[in-house]
């Protein structure tokens, strides 16, 4: 028996050494197997005109697409130099080589090197720069260690910009609002209406109260340097971004941080200021060791009111993006996680806060753990200085974050969310990644890095996702106009289901959110809108439910549906009416979903502090216990290196990008919907080689196309057709436009073809918005009705000059008459811009 029981305990021993030894090394190798993100090693470049510092640039380690670098007008100085200093700079430089190339991409101005003294470089680029108004200046930065690294600016000749100027009035308004200056001159200068929000200091703008303007009762104090920002320069206007973070202190001492945003549209004009635009943001940091728990709920505390935020099945844990920071929060454990951020406990570089990026959260699972992605630059850790889209686990039982797959772009931060952000999606239990790309839908095999394309070589129209990626549509078996069929695919799921017509052609339009939209068209209804351009309208719009139930049909004798906008719950049909083979818009319809989505019993709700105003807050229905979480901070973990997918596309030729308030705002395809976006914010559309198409508040208040010929219609020509003619006789390249008609060529197309330029399509735009393309040299077509048109070739303050073809005249009317012509057509208007 005592054998027995020494043998035991012997076994007892090994096992229990075993089991600690295997645990120490279990603990080793996990320790290897957990990397911290590091600092950021690349250098920054910042630019100084007229004494102040401007554009600070991120170092990119891949070759972009010059077209989509636009973020930031660089002015050179007076006589023609730019000073460049590289700051934050722990690297060794041994070649500094500079290219500016023309806006369009299409011509080298000019390339050389420079000598780095005391951390700067001087360029002397005027000369280069001969009659462009603006450039793209590249700069390559070759350290001892073999990386190249490169930076992008739009450059300018300023002399005519008063930038100094303009500088100096931002920096004064800056100063006097953020320390309540009692003799400042704002109150003069805001355009304050009634529509203004003036119950939240989250977004400030032009039109808000004088108290809004300086920060309501908040007292902030400026914690670093302000990052200046020129975003856009003429000779009429300025724009500029401040970016800067701001420290607050309550009545209880308890203190808070914001990231700040402020944005400036300036004129200056004999002397005089005006202020144009004018908008602030503010986003408060998240601190886990403020007392932002209590039995109600998370006090997010000033935030926007559509913060990004999914939760468990459950309600009992949940995901939030804020202030680009993924943080998640396990009630039933009482544990807060901040999941990924660039941000660094260790240090505070300004390199970690450069805020090209946003986080998407993909979808969480039962037991909390989430699967996001995060777009843009990657401003430290394994692929800093490129732009992609990374796809990441956070394991929340494990507490660990584990890279999936990173997609890399060649585009910058905004044009790479728009594309990559329209389908991304991750199947964490089959490991399957799933990417819309270029017209291509891979289903990407991490576990063997094995990819397959379901469909390939869509055009944009012919698919949709629904808002969080999980949901897609896409036609199958034909061209956009003929495909007969639909496929439905779940991919959290892996379930699909087919959508079909009777033979007739469907066409994917969108989701309400689960519910999946879709169109109706004929092939015998084809014909062409007022402009000209081809088209097979929808007459019937149908709603379909998960389980492939049709929920909700619209249709409308005599009306037709052209196209469709969706926001959450709403649908936006624009509709046309039919004449003959001609459609001509009319009054748009909506529709509101059956869907809504599920209410957890976790909310984001606002209330009102006395001296913050409107708050956010994450409330419970079932109460907080522990309002001290333990704080915890994942890992990353690298089982295995994380696929890199190489799906790079180029920009999306054909579109037409809204930039404003300092970003881009838009992607539309049609040059009307651009235009009213920019408008709307006071903005700029530029196409997809970066020519300007039209921006708000930059043309000549009276202007006269010069050498315009009026026309009369010839045999068997319509006013449309003479219009065209007239205009390719214009740009000097005459043309039969019956025969291109006949060949079944659009006006639209046929300006692009013969005029050097790009034919579009405005239609919806008002008289207003088309002067500035007049302004800019080129005349505009205004239909009348389906079958007439006039030449716009000319405006003053509140007249506009026409030539009808009809019979050669030449009149001068005012706005409003131009206005109730254009409208018998639906305001369909013809225009072209040149590189």
């Amino acid at each position: 028996m005592k054998k027995i029981l020494a043998r035991a305990g012997i076994l007892g021993a090994i096992f229990v050494a075993a089991v600690v030894i295997f645990s120490i090394l279990t603990s080793r190798q996990n320790a290897d197997m957990t990397v911290d993100m590091g600092n950021a090693s690349l250098p920054q470049i910042i630019f100084e005109t007229e004494g102040y510092e401007l554009n600070p640039l991120a170092g990119y380690t891949s070759e972009m697409d010059l077209t989509a670098m636009r973020d930031t007008l660089t002015p050179l100085d007076k006589d023609g130099n730019l000073t460049v200093h590289i700051k934050k700079n722990q690297k060794k430089i041994k070649d500094f080589s500079y290219t500016v190339y023309s806006l369009n991409v299409q011509k080298t101005l000019a390339e050389g090197k420079a000598v780095i003294k005391d951390g700067a470089a001087i360029l002397s680029l005027g000369a280069a720069m001969g009659e462009e108004k603006e450039a793209v200046l590249k700069i390559e930065l070759q350290p001892e260690d073999g990386q190249e690294i490169r930076y992008y600016t739009r450059i300018t000749l300023a002399k005519e910009y008063h930038i100094r100027e303009c500088l100096d009035f931002v920096e004064q308004f800056h100063t006097d609002a953020i320390t309540k200056n009692p003799n400042n001159s704002i109150a003069s200068l805001l355009e304050p209406n009634a529509a203004a929000d003036n119950g939240t200091l989250q977004h400030v703008t032009l039109h808000c109260d004088y108290n809004q303007v300086l920060w309501g009762e908040l007292k902030p104090e400026v914690v670093g340097d302000v990052q200046w920002n020129i975003k856009e320069g003429t000779t009429t206007y300025t724009s500029v971004q401040l970016k800067y973070k701001v420290r607050t202190t309550a009545a209880d001492g308890a203190e808070a941080l914001y990231y700040v945003k402020e944005y400036f549209r300036v004129r200056y004009y004999r002397e005089k200021f005006y202020l144009l635009d004018y908008d602030r943001t503010m986003e408060q940091l998240l601190d886990e060791n403020s007392k932002m728990f209590s039995p109600d709920g998370i006090d997010l505390g000033i935030v926007p009111e559509d913060i990004s935020y999914v939760t468990n099945k459950d309600g009992t844990v949940i995901s939030f993006v804020q202030a680009r920071e993924l943080w998640n929060y396990d009630q039933d454990e009482g544990k807060l996680s901040r999941v990924f951020s660039f941000l660094s406990d260790e240090n505070d570089d300004i390199r970690n806060e450069f805020d090209q990026h946003q986080i998407k959260i993909i979808s969480v699972d039962e037991d909390g753990s989430t699967t996001f992605a995060v777009y843009g630059y990657m401003n430290r850790g394994q692929h800093e200085g490129k732009v992609g889209a990374a796809i990441y686990y956070y394991n929340l039982k494990k507490n660990f974050v584990e890279e999936k797959a990173f997609i890399p772009s060649r585009q910058s931060f905004a044009i790479a969310e728009d594309e990559l952000g329209k389908l991304i999606y991750y199947n964490h239990e089959k490991e399957h990644l799933y990417v819309m790309l270029d017209g291509s839908f891979y289903r990407i095999y991490l576990k063997d890095e094995g990819k397959e394309v379901i469909v390939g070589g869509l055009s944009e129209n012919q698919y949709a996702a629904s808002s969080d990626g999980h949901l897609i549509a896409f036609q199958i078996g034909g061209e956009y106009e003929q495909a007969s069929e639909i496929k439905v695919m779940n991919l959290q799921t892996e379930k699909e289901y087919t959508v079909e017509a009777g033979g007739a052609t469907v066409k994917p339009l969108g989701f309400i959110y689960d519910d999946f939209v879709y169109g109706v068209s004929r092939a015998e209804d084809a014909g062409k809108t007022v402009s000209g351009t081809s088209v097979v309208p929808m007459y019937r719009l149908e709603i379909r439910s998960t389980d492939n139930q049709v929920l909700k049909t619209y249709e409308n004798e005599g009306v037709y549906i052209l196209d469709v906008f969706i926001e959450d719950n709403l649908l936006t049909m624009n509709r046309v009416a039919r004449n003959g083979e001609i459609y001509t818009a009319v009054a748009s319809d909506y529709i509101t979903g059956n869907e809504e989505p599920e209410v957890s019993n976790i909310q984001l709700e606002a209330y009102q502090s006395e001296t913050e105003q409107r708050k956010m807050m994450f409330s419970f229905d079932s109460k907080i216990e522990d309002v001290s979480p333990k704080i915890l901070k994942p890992k990353q973990v690298l089982f295995e290196n994380p696929v890199t997918v190489t799906l790079d596309a180029g920009v999306t030729e054909g579109n037409y990008y809204v930039y404003g308030l300092g970003q881009l705002l838009g992607v539309y395809d049609r040059a009307g919907y651009a235009v009213v976006k920019a408008d709307a914010i006071s903005g700029v559309v530029v196409d997809s080689s970066q020519v300007c198409v039209w921006e708000k508040g930059n043309r000549d208040l009276s202007y006269e196309i010069e050498g315009f010929q009026p026309t009369v219609v010839q045999e068997g020509e319509s006013t449309l057709a003479a219009s065209v003619r007239a205009i390719t006789e214009y740009e000097g390249n005459p043309i039969d436009v019956m025969k291109e008609m006949a060949n079944g060529r659009s006006a639209i197309q046929i300006l692009t073809n013969y005029t050097k330029g790009r034919g579009m399509d405005l239609t919806g735009c008002t008289v207003e918005q088309v002067l500035y393309i007049i302004g800019k040299g080129t005349p505009v077509i205004a239909l009348t009705d389906h079958m007439n048109a006039v030449i716009l070739t000319g405006y003053t303050s509140d007249t506009v000059t026409y030539m009808n073809p009809a019979d050669g005249s030449v009149h001068t009317v005012s706005t409003e008459e131009v206005a109730a012509m254009s409208a018998g057509s639906g305001n369909t208007f013809i225009g072209y811009v040149k590189d």
